[in-house]
């Protein structure tokens, strides 16, 4: 049971922090096209800096799920 509390715990913030980033990457993807450009990005310059870090993948935008990771400093 105490194991169930646990997951239930860890699955509950992770989608809290996903939302709380949900609101944040709207903000930056100016053009609502779903990810962040380095341009689009730009106008934070903590998020430019962290940009590469971000973009796992190397497409050159960052996706939500991408973004999640971005501390903000």
């Amino acid at each position: 049971m105490k194991n169930l509390m646990m997951v239930i715990s860890g699955a509950v913030m992770l989608v809290s922090v996903h939302a709380y980033a949900g609101g944040d990457f709207d903000k930056y993807d100016a053009d609502g096209n779903g990810v962040i450009s380095k341009d689009e990005a730009s106008s934070d310059s903590a998020l430019a800096k962290q940009f590469s870090q971000l973009d796992t993948n190397n497409d050159g935008e960052l996706s939500k799920e991408e973004f999640a990771n971005f501390s903000g400093k």
